[in-house]
């Protein structure tokens, strides 16, 4: 069959990227940013609870949508760009072992999860992937557990023990 392109993995990060611009374009709209800042300016919490961020007094008034749709928007260029980035790389490994629609529902599951620990956790405010990251780490070192007597050692090492230094790290950074 050979080698086949990651589409989900694509689709989300082109989905991801066209809601950053939208953010942007809105801000640009509204003179908060120049040009540049379209891509890698800071996003203002009105703009980013317009377009669907978590918010916890929104979700108290049930606005539970915002949970979903908060997955896809993120705060600045750089917070973007590491999601986007880990993002690529996760979600490749995960979408080739679990194929693209149990993909798909690993990223949202994982997410709404997260942003569901945020609102319950106080968190006033949140966006980002975050959650739906930490989520495909988790299911692609389950993976490795799961299938370590029949995956190659090396294959096996990079599901199992490669993968807890980022989570570690991620946590980390918060």
């Amino acid at each position: 069959k050979g080698f086949e392109r990651p589409w989900m993995t694509i689709s989300l990060l082109v989905v991801i990227g066209l809601a950053h611009l939208l953010a942007g374009v809105v801000a640009f709209s509204q003179g908060m940013v120049n040009v540049a800042g379209i891509v890698v300016a800071q996003r203002s919490t009105g703009v980013l609870a317009f377009l669907g961020a978590m918010i916890g007094d929104r979700i108290d008034q049930g606005e539970v949508w915002s949970l979903v749709s908060c997955l896809f928007l993120h705060g600045d260029g750089m917070h973007i760009l590491l999601n986007g980035i880990a993002l690529y790389g996760l979600g490749r490994l995960c979408e080739s072992v679990y194929g693209p629609v149990r993909f798909l529902w690993l990223f949202l599951v994982a997410g709404v999860c997260g942003s569901t620990l945020s609102w319950l956790g106080g968190n006033a405010a949140s966006v980002g992937a975050s959650g739906s990251i930490f989520g495909l780490m988790g299911a692609c070192i389950v993976f490795g557990y799961r299938y370590r007597l029949v995956l190659p050692p090396h294959i096996g090492d990079m599901f199992r023990r490669k993968l807890l230094p980022w989570v570690g790290l991620n946590l980390a950074i918060g």
